[in-house]
């Protein structure tokens, strides 16, 4: 059976459907930038396999499953990441399994691939509980809160936990303004037409080494303080302190394992944080979806008896029942 990357890749960008361009690329670089979701479902409108000039860059577009599959596992080896992205990601996450490829990559994964063993995953289920109902806990009946930002609170209270052990509260502004401007900084270079010096003093270029450094402290000091005990607490960075690379020998250096922390610690919230939000808000614009939901929740923890001892003690069955009369939080911003 042929490829369906390789049929595609044997023929030449020109040949593949996509939008027109003007100017080297750069109309669509503009467009892309003034609204990237825009730019997408346009793209998605050339078929399952496109191409786009964006600047100086040629991108393809690929949104059928086979594709996908084909890219991500049947022909991973031929694919690397973008230079662009290792070069901007990597001020930040370093070397880590998010940013690595080939040999590197396999290795990293390999190291931390025992953290997430279902044994282990069971006792993050437990955190979660724990976070969650201490979160519905704070609220009251009728008040209005940010949802964004409740989610945020809750998933950076999970993965402070489960990653270091620790508890962030009071630090969830700082931490989250800290990501923010990383990740702004990293999607501005990664579309700008001309790199800019990051030892220029400007004022975006500072506030990203003070990102950067919030983050450094923050967990430098973590694997510092765990070294020192030597303990292993159960957690994600016991883990990765004490993973071995039994074909080369060694253990991770502290680089790495804040490489691979900071990638999980990123990860682990924002990205979940925005999904609940989304989730919540999509429950309360369709109460018959909610319904049942919470109707298939009971069923599973009446069988599973887990992770919860009972349906009453679940916290999204409790957040449902609150919120069933239309008192939801709103969306705010």
């Amino acid at each position: 059976m042929v490829s369906p990357v390789t049929v595609i890749d044997q023929r030449p960008a020109a040949e593949m459907p996509g939008p027109s361009t003007k100017f080297f690329g750069i109309d669509n670089l503009l467009i892309y930038q003034r609204d990237p979701l825009a730019a997408f479902e346009h793209y998605a409108a050339y078929g399952d396999a496109s191409h786009v000039a964006l600047g100086l860059y040629h991108l393809y577009f690929f949104n059928h499953p086979d594709y996908i599959h084909d890219i991500l596992v049947t022909q991973a080896d031929k694919f690397n990441r973008w230079s662009r992205q290792k070069e901007v990601v990597g001020k930040v996450v370093g070397n880590g399994t998010f940013n690595a490829d080939g040999d590197q990559w396999r290795k990293q994964r390999k190291l931390v691939q025992p953290a997430f063993h279902h044994k282990r995953i069971q006792t993050y289920a437990d955190v979660m509980i724990r976070e969650t109902q201490r979160l519905i806990d704070s609220w009251q009946t009728g008040q209005e809160y940010d949802l964004a930002h409740e989610m945020l609170k809750v998933t950076m209270a999970i993965i402070a936990q489960t990653m270091f052990g620790a508890d962030v509260q009071g630090m969830e502004a700082t931490i989250s303004h800290a990501l923010t401007v990383c990740m702004e900084t990293e999607t501005r270079q990664m579309e700008a037409i001309i790199k800019v010096p990051d030892w220029l003093p400007l004022p975006r270029k500072l506030a990203f080494r003070r990102a950067i450094k919030t983050f450094d402290d923050l967990i430098y000091g973590f694997i510092r303080a765990r070294r020192a005990t030597g303990e292993d607490t159960g957690d994600l960075l016991s883990m990765l302190l004490l993973a071995a690379d039994e074909e080369h020998g060694g253990t991770m250096t502290d680089r790495e394992v804040r490489d691979e922390a900071l990638t999980l610690f990123s990860a682990g919230h924002e990205t979940t944080a925005n999904t609940l939000t989304w989730t919540w808000h999509l429950l309360a614009q369709y109460p018959e979806v909610e319904a049942k939901m919470v109707e298939e929740i009971e069923r599973v923890l009446v069988i599973a008896r887990r992770p919860c001892k009972t349906c009453a003690a679940c916290p999204t069955r409790k957040w449902c029942s609150k919120n069933r009369s239309g008192s939801i939080p709103r969306l705010l911003g």
